[in-house]
């Protein structure tokens, strides 16, 4: 296995010192490339894979019968972490803007 990794590598390597990357052309090479990679998997016969067994019933209310202070709690961590990641994606686009506006 290991001749091969570093034969793709060694040629990949070639590739991008050879082909432009603004032609076609590379665009081309490269989606056969990828379709050619696809051949292995659509002509390998294997069985089929066993059933699996059902999952676990998830039942939310019985959770708020037995403990509503519980699921209270599971809503508000859940808001505040929608929140947090909210409220980094915009600081992050305004550092980011702000940066852009001053440069």
């Amino acid at each position: 296995m290991g001749p091969l990794i570093w034969g793709g590598a060694l040629a990949s390597q070639l590739m991008i010192s050879v082909l432009t990357p603004v032609s076609s052309v590379s665009y081309n090479i490269l989606a056969l490339l990828c379709c050619a990679a696809l051949i292995p998997l659509a002509l390998t016969k294997s069985p089929p894979p066993p059933e699996t067994p059902k999952g676990p019933r998830l039942r939310p209310m019985l959770a708020v019968r037995n403990s509503p202070l519980a699921a209270a709690g599971v809503v508000v961590a859940v808001m505040s972490c929608l929140a947090s990641i909210f409220i980094g994606n915009y600081s992050t686009t305004a550092i980011f803007l702000t940066a852009l506006i001053l440069a």
